[in-house]
């Protein structure tokens, strides 16, 4: 993965990629929540699976408490992405990639906590994301 700003790809599973190479693989869903279940390095899922990678597609930005984060759509139906990197630095911090969010589209970060909303009719999602503790993310579907 490009330590680039802002990505151009991602991994394809349900993870969250570290800027230095580290994964926490996850599993769940937005209706049930998400739980680590394994942690890798992206060497060693990449030599598995050379071609699990997916383009990314931005549909919004924040800038706010030293960080930068975009969030949209990959080039798989129903997947969605969040991005965070050091607004200083330009240096990614970590992508959060989900087979089953729909696409993120709107975002913004307070107290170095990201709220993202993805979906649509009929099923929309908020997201919780500490920028320090990916891992501890939050969803709850919200009424549209």
């Amino acid at each position: 993965m490009e330590a680039d700003w802002p990505p151009s790809r991602a991994r394809i599973e349900d993870a969250i990629v570290f800027g230095d190479g580290r994964i926490l693989i996850l599993d769940g869903g937005p209706e049930r929540g998400f739980r680590v279940i394994r942690e890798t390095t992206l060497g060693a899922v990449s030599d598995s699976l050379l071609d699990g990678w997916c383009d990314l597609a931005s549909i919004a930005d924040a800038d706010a408490d030293g960080i930068l984060v975009t969030v949209g759509e990959t080039s798989w139906e129903g997947e969605g992405f969040v991005a965070v990197a050091d607004s200083k630095e330009g240096r990614l911090l970590w992508v959060l990639h989900l087979t089953s969010s729909e696409p993120f589209e709107r975002v913004k970060v307070e107290k170095r906590v990201i709220r993202c909303f993805s979906g649509g009719y009929p099923d929309q999602y908020e997201w919780t994301i500490p920028v320090d503790e990916p891992s501890a993310l939050s969803v709850e579907r919200v009424d549209l």
